[in-house]
């Protein structure tokens, strides 16, 4: 019995560690998550074994430049800011420590600011906070090496007024890498994770890159200032501090014209855009139609297989209504599982048959949910205009009109409010 008792605890214990989320990855994204943690523990031997602790004044600096990162931080969430980007701005004040200080402070200095980020700002999965931790440090060390293999070991003091311009470059080029480098593994993992997401939309985002470029610019600026002296931390934190408010006004701007779940305008920027759009139409007489996509029996499949994944099932199908339209067409969520499309210069047939392809597209699209794959279908009513409206309402109503149609008619199919198509 006293076996018994005793084993009852490590059953739960067990239990417990089964129930992790990171177990419910696929597994080459399991191997490869894991193969990141445990390169990075191995770094961080390395780091500690080779590089020892450093001096008492390159703590103090490190610390400083961390303690700089938590401000800023902290800053933008007591204000009331959104500080739940995907680059917040630690790569200005960490690649300093990657690049300046030996290893061991850009293996620590991730952590530090990852704890700090995980209590006090957005929570998230421990797992996925383990891996991105861990592929900041592999970044780190990987721009340590490159900048003293580029600009030598003396990279403090006098050497940047002796050397300006090779160190610069040695930082920007270092900066550079650390950016691919946690790029490339946060991509290979989302890509392993969910393999219908394009590489491209993962490496090649232009928010993705812009925000790497200004950390990337930022860090070498307080690479240059902290080489000179740790006190110039404080010169180089308030514009910081002013640089990640607009970044996060930018942000704020963003979500208030998307949808969150599909990434797609929401119906009030769709409403405006489309306003516009119209009135563009209607002083060149030009034509306009709006489609009207609604997904068939989508109630099955949150049923079936949750609402969570339902929530998947509609960022893939918004992906795929985007890769099938044109770049100055204007595609919102309408709501719940409707979708709304107004497609400028376009009218009679020429819509209808882009609403056709459309929903030929979705029907031949298998839709992945965890380990299965789903198919559905979608009804979509057509409206047009000459000129002769200016609120996009009159064209929705005619568009869910022949919507209604589509649906009473069978469904999977396109009408338009002159009739079947």
């Amino acid at each position: 019995m006293v076996r018994e008792a005793a084993q009852g605890p490590l059953r739960g214990k067990a239990a417990t560690v089964r129930s992790w989320p990171l177990w419910s990855l696929p597994p080459a994204a399991l191997a490869f998550v894991l193969a990141v943690d445990v390169a990075a523990g191995l770094a961080a031997v390395w780091a500690v074994v080779d590089g020892g602790l450093g001096t008492r004044s390159e703590l103090v600096s490190c610390l400083a430049l961390v303690a700089a990162a938590l401000i800023c931080v902290e800053v933008v969430r007591r204000i009331g800011e959104t500080t739940d980007i995907a680059q917040d701005l630690m790569a200005v004040w960490t690649l300093p420590i990657g690049l300046l200080f030996p290893p061991v402070y850009a293996v620590a200095a991730p952590v530090l600011d990852r704890c700090w980020t995980q209590l006090r700002v957005r929570p998230s999965p421990v797992y996925r906070r383990v891996f991105t931790t861990a592929g900041v440090q592999l970044a780190l060390l990987t721009a340590g090496r490159v900048f003293h293999a580029l600009a030598g070991s003396a990279v403090t003091g006098s050497a940047w007024a002796a050397r300006p311009a090779v160190l610069l470059a040695s930082a920007a080029v270092a900066g550079a890498c650390c950016a691919t480098v946690t790029a490339v593994l946060v991509a290979t993992a989302v890509r392993l994770t969910t393999p219908e997401t394009r590489w491209l939309a993962l490496l090649l985002d232009a928010d993705v890159v812009q925000l790497a470029g200004v950390e990337v610019c930022g860090g070498v600026v307080v690479t240059a200032l902290v080489a000179q002296s740790p006190l110039l931390i404080l010169a180089a934190l308030p514009p910081m501090m002013m640089l990640q408010r607009s970044l996060s006004h930018a942000q704020l701007r963003t979500a208030a014209r998307t949808d969150t779940k599909t990434g797609l305008l929401n119906a009030g920027t769709w409403h405006r855009e489309t306003v516009r759009e119209i009135a563009r139409a209607a002083r060149g007489q030009q034509a306009l139609s709006i489609l009207l996509i609604d997904v068939d029996h989508f109630k099955a499949v949150n049923d079936t297989h949750s609402h969570l994944a339902g929530d998947d099932v509609l960022a893939e199908l918004a992906r795929l209504l985007e890769d099938q339209l044109r770049p100055y067409d204007i595609l919102g969520r309408f709501g719940g599982e409707e979708f709304v499309a107004t497609l400028p210069d376009t009218g009679g047939r020429v819509a209808t048959a882009a609403a056709e392809r459309l929903r030929r597209a979705v029907a031949e699209h298998p839709f992945s949910v965890g380990d299965d794959v789903v198919h559905i279908t979608v009804s979509i009513g057509v409206a047009g205009d000459r000129g002769r409206i200016t609120d996009p309402t009159e064209l929705l109503a005619a568009a869910d009109a022949a919507l209604y149609e589509a649906k009473a008619a069978g469904r999977n199919r396109v009408m338009d409010d002159a009739g079947p198509i």
